[in-house]
């Protein structure tokens, strides 16, 4: 590139993204400047959007328990070549997931793709540039409010330019963490909408993030917080330090990081977090900076930086897996703090028989209709039993079955925390007959 400045920490130069391919192995981080107007930091109206003060949640508990080390590693293991994972229904071994690596960078990006919608989510598969793999964004709608958006995410893309390029690190990682972000929240509902990205792109300057937050900008998206993960897994002196990126001009973003920062205390997770309250650009959080949103960039110690970053010893063997392990829990309980709208739910269970011999109806079909709309279905087992978590409210029900007469029951409530029984008795449908009358066309033209 050319070199237009030069400043004390950082260099400003005129390049492309396929040479700022080969600059990233050998500097720490780039960031993309595009000649459109961004956006100056909003100081005053997006304050006092976290809480304060985090006391520990029994719900956020049980959330952060699922998280496993065994499912950390053989996720990351997958993401970094060291076993093959299944894509499009075929084994496939993942040498590198580098931005221009061609077939190699889809097929991640497939897997993710296919990894969240397994999950039930909607997946986009975002184009940022017309030969390069999407960003893959996964989501959760929200129920009652879901304007009010909540993004944690990471970039999938890694290094070096030649295969192998594992990535374990940078950033099978922070991939891993929102992977299994999306499986753990997809088995809840949620009053607002959550969103799971990985980016691509990331390496050549934040590209992938750059224009999807751009995209948001221009859409007037109301995203109220980003927690972008980035290398969460490096830990060689065993002191559990993480560094939390915020920006002094943007103070929720400060907020953001402390809450990060007390919701470790209040779950005693052994981790210890460092603030760092000015501008850094290296990672995906900076281009939701620069597009007026909250982030935070969670990053592994800096002053312990991984030996084999950008190299293709970046592997799964170096990773600290209980460091690791803290990291996403950590991660996961901020991002269920930092949106605060899990919906209460109750479960609603009993049987559908037949009306004349009591006999249990298998694959029964119900669909639950809250007061706004939306319908949850679910089917009985073999004995007739169907269960269902459903968010606490009023539902209309209705019940079917092949050959029998469809049964609709409205004002069944659905209690926070408690099990509703609602039995249904379904009676056989008539026989249809066709019965044929005769039609005397005399005095009709034919």
């Amino acid at each position: 590139g050319r070199l237009l400045l030069v400043g004390g920490d950082y260099v400003l130069l005129h390049s492309t993204p396929e040479a700022a391919s080969r600059l990233a192995a050998f500097v720490l981080g780039l960031q993309s400047i595009s000649l459109d107007p961004k956006p100056l930091p909003d100081l005053d109206t997006k304050a006092d959007i976290f809480p304060a003060v985090v006391t520990p949640d029994p719900f956020v508990q049980q959330l952060i328990e699922q998280v496993t080390p065994n499912e950390i590693h053989d996720l990351t293991s997958g993401l970094s070549g060291e076993t093959p994972v299944t894509i499009g229904g075929e084994p496939y071994t993942i040498t590198t997931r580098y931005t221009y690596s061609g077939a190699p960078v889809q097929k991640s990006t497939q897997y993710v793709g296919e990894y969240l919608s397994d999950l039930g989510l909607s997946v986009e598969a975002h184009m940022w540039g017309s030969e390069t793999p999407p960003n893959m964004i996964g989501e959760i709608t929200g129920l009652t409010n879901p304007q009010d958006i909540y993004i944690i995410g990471a970039h999938l893309d890694d290094m070096p330019i030649l295969p192998p390029a594992p990535g374990a690190d940078d950033n099978a990682s922070g991939s891993v963490a929102t992977m299994l972000a999306a499986k753990i929240f997809s088995q809840y509902y949620w009053g607002c909408t959550l969103r799971f990205a990985l980016w691509t792109g990331e390496e050549q300057g934040l590209l992938g993030s750059a224009a999807y937050a751009e995209r948001s900008r221009l859409q007037k998206e109301t995203i109220l917080g980003y927690i972008n993960l980035d290398m969460i897994a490096w830990n060689s002196d065993n002191r559990p330090v993480i560094d939390l990126h915020a920006w002094e001009d943007m103070p929720a973003t400060v907020e953001l990081a402390q809450l990060f920062s007390n919701v470790i205390t209040a779950y005693e997770i052994n981790l210890d977090a460092d603030i760092i309250d000015t501008y850094m650009g290296s990672s995906d959080h900076a281009s939701f900076w620069d597009n007026g949103f909250v982030s935070i960039l969670a990053i592994e110690d800096m002053s312990d930086f991984n030996d084999y970053y950008h190299t293709s010893n970046d592997l799964l063997q170096y990773i600290n897996l209980p460091y690791y392990t803290d990291f996403v829990k950590a991660s996961l309980a901020t991002f269920a703090h930092m949106s605060s709208c899990l919906l209460p739910t109750g479960t609603l269970d009993g049987t559908v028989s037949d009306a004349g011999s009591a006999e249990p109806i298998p694959a029964a079909a119900l669909a639950f209709t809250d007061a706004l709309g939306h319908t949850f279905n679910t089917l009985t087992g073999s004995s007739g039993y169907y269960s269902a978590s459903l968010p606490a409210g009023i539902y209309t029900i209705t019940a079917s079955a092949d050959g029998y007469l469809t049964e609709t029951l409205g004002g069944v409530t659905v209690l926070a925390d408690m099990l509703v029984t609602q039995d249904f008795e379904l009676s056989l449908a008539p026989d249809l007959q066709l019965i044929y009358m005769p039609l005397s066309l005399r005095g009709l033209d034919r």
